[in-house]
């Protein structure tokens, strides 16, 4: 008898135990899911560098988004040039022909401030100039762009210290060869593109298109200093792109 409550009370000593380690195993796993694996999920997100890319504003368009609606044409002479700008800025025009010798289509375009005028005129005459080498007219910045759709010219601005340039150049040996430090000569004067083919056969048909800046003068050192200031300006960006639409209408 004696011996059955012995193996009867181990019986039970053993169903406690096992269900004492079951109890602390499943308090154990419940303790590694809800923290430990949590933890370590935390961590992992943290330390996974992010694949996803962030989106542009675009509540302010880029100075090459800017509409060019507007179109200014000659018709007078021939050449059939045009340039687009946009309907913020103001267009004046004036012309001279056809009963004269010397035949003219002017527009000028103007920024909001009228702190940026854009001479756009053809004309058979009145260009022209000349230019001496002195000291002082060694050129001390250059910029060159293309202009997309018209390949015998090009946009320049440059300035030395006495004066500067914004707008169109003939294509030439001088203005390719010409770096910093060579005369602002050996661009010219003007700024004519000649000649310019025209359908009315007028000899000696020209282009000038080029920018002025009312308020700050055209020379004189403190006129390149801010005609330095001027060309950082979302205007003058705009003013850039008027001058590099020029093209031929069909």
């Amino acid at each position: 008898m004696k011996n059955n409550n012995q193996q009867a009370g181990s019986a039970h000593a053993i169903i406690v135990i096992v269900l004492v380690l079951v109890l602390m195993g499943s308090l154990g796993f419940i303790f590694w899911q809800n923290f430990i694996q949590k933890k370590t999920d935390i961590v992992a997100k943290q330390t996974t560098p992010s694949t996803s890319k962030s989106t542009p504003s675009t509540n302010t368009p880029a100075i090459d988004e800017i509409a060019l609606t507007e179109i200014a044409s000659d018709n007078l002479t021939g050449t059939n040039l045009a340039i687009k700008y946009p309907k913020t800025w103001q267009m004046s025009h004036e012309s001279m022909g056809p009963n004269y010798d010397i035949i003219t289509e002017k527009y000028k375009i103007s920024s909001p401030d009228n702190k940026i005028l854009i001479n756009f005129w053809t004309s058979n005459g009145g260009f022209g100039g000349t230019c001496e080498d002195i000291d002082g007219d060694e050129l001390q910045y250059i910029n060159k762009e293309s202009l997309p759709r018209f390949t015998n010219a090009e946009y320049i601005e440059y300035y030395f210290s006495t004066g500067y340039f914004a707008g169109i150049r003939q294509n030439n040996m001088s203005i390719d060869t010409t770096k910093i430090g060579d005369s602002a000569c050996n661009y010219g004067m003007s700024g004519a593109v000649l000649p310019v083919k025209n359908t009315k056969n007028i000899e000696n048909m020209a282009l000038h298109l080029d920018m002025q800046f009312p308020e700050i003068g055209y020379k004189g050192a403190s006129s390149v200093e801010k005609f330095k200031d001027i060309i950082k300006t979302d205007d003058y960006k705009t003013a850039k792109r008027i001058i590099r639409s020029i093209y031929v209408k069909e």
